[in-house]
């Protein structure tokens, strides 16, 4: 019973929260009050969130359907965007939210699109310079002045409040597009983010840079598959064992088309290998801010890539 009444107080929360995106009004409705009296508010008390406006969040990809889920809360997360080179950009405020994008862009600066897809900045918080860095820093700068952010993306504009806000969407990484052997350039981390509510995946890496199709190393989020394998009767002696099971690998392969059923053709996933540990910063396979580091990743199991593409 409070399973079935949690679900339908977020299903409404999230018809609100679209209502109010979509026509400047919502979240006031006779449905919203009941549920917030039953669920949100105790959510908002459990988490110490009730006296905060807004959450600001950045660093990495985040995905829409979760900004919704807080969102019908009452839980203002708003993403926000920016550089050492080059802060801030974007910084939410009141209700300027807007899954799947960071913003609203601050007034003092300027964003455009290049030719590459790159976004490219200009305004008065640009660095001058790296430190006896001319090289470097000349690197950084198209000819005619604007900040070179090696971001892939796109950016939009709406009316809100009686101003004209901006707001840009982050897709990629410049050096993280994956170019096909048939010449297609495809954004990985707008693969990865279909995944990252996904309860049976831990990590998800996709691989295709140079290949005829698109792959992906997965790292199974082991509590819950061995949970699932108890309920299911699945026997097992390790980890390796675990991984190589039919049954397995084609619950994980249903779980991937299922989550990417949306993409088109070329950026369908068509094999995955299962991981046995983690990626890890001290394995080499992330940064300290928790990124893949994609080259590395494809080094270190040259092994398992190859023979997804010899089969």
């Amino acid at each position: 019973m409070k399973r079935k009444l949690f679900e339908w107080a977020t299903r409404v929360g999230i018809e609100e929260y679209r209502k109010k995106i979509a026509t400047g009004k919502g979240q006031h409705g006779f449905r919203y009050a009941i549920a917030d009296k039953l669920i949100f508010s105790k959510v908002r008390a459990k988490l110490g969130t009730e006296r905060c406006n807004v959450y600001h969040i950045g660093g990495a990809a985040f995905a829409p359907e979760i900004n919704e889920f807080f969102q019908a809360f009452g839980i203002n997360i708003i993403q926000g965007y920016g550089l050492t080179e080059f802060f801030p950009v974007c910084v939410g405020y009141r209700d300027t939210a807007k899954p799947a994008y960071c913003g609203p862009m601050i007034p003092m600066c300027q964003a455009r699109i290049s030719d590459e897809g790159e976004i490219q900045l200009r305004g008065g918080m640009c660095m001058s310079g790296y430190y006896r860095k001319p090289e470097e820093t000349k690197a950084c700068f198209t000819e005619d002045g604007w900040f070179k952010t090696q971001d892939v993306g796109e950016i939009i504009t709406e009316e809100k409040y009686g101003d004209t806000l901006t707001y840009i969407k982050i897709t990629d990484r410049i050096k993280d597009l994956i170019i096909t052997a048939g010449g297609k350039n495809i954004s990985p981390q707008q693969i990865e983010v279909l995944l990252g509510d996904e309860l049976f995946v831990e990590q998800f890496v996709t691989i295709g840079e140079g290949r005829k199709f698109l792959a992906a190393l997965v790292v199974p989020n082991f509590a819950i598959l061995e949970e699932y394998c108890r309920k299911n009767g699945i026997s097992f002696t390790a980890r390796e064992d675990l991984v190589a099971k039919t049954e397995i690998v084609k619950l994980y392969e249903d779980i991937v088309a299922r989550r990417t059923q949306s993409l088109g053709r070329v950026e369908q996933i068509k094999k995955i290998t299962l991981l046995t540990r983690e990626l890890t910063q001290e394995g080499g396979e992330l940064t300290p801010t928790m990124k893949l580091k994609r080259k590395a990743i494809d080094q270190k199991y040259s092994r398992e890539i190859e023979q997804m593409y010899s089969e």
